[in-house]
């Protein structure tokens, strides 16, 4: 069965669409803003960060530690 491979909106530097959306490698691979996720999760009570080792496959950083959840560009505040 062939992998499908999601599909992510283009942004402009701001953050707003741009009617464009790309497969996530070419997302990736251009350099293109889009929206992404930051999930940190830490324990305060011991001073813990859940942490996970990306898959060796991934297309960007594979095989480094990196937060829970991570992304590539995001509109910045």
């Amino acid at each position: 069965m062939a992998q499908v491979e999601e599909h992510f909106d283009v942004l402009t530097k701001t953050g707003e669409k741009t009617g464009i959306t790309k497969p996530r490698s070419h997302v990736h691979r251009d350099g293109d803003y889009h929206r992404a996720v930051h999930v940190w999760i830490y324990a305060e009570t011991t001073g813990e960060l859940l942490v996970q080792r990306r898959a060796d496959n991934k297309d960007s950083y594979p095989g480094l530690w990196d937060i829970s959840s991570a992304g590539g560009n995001f509109k910045k505040n």
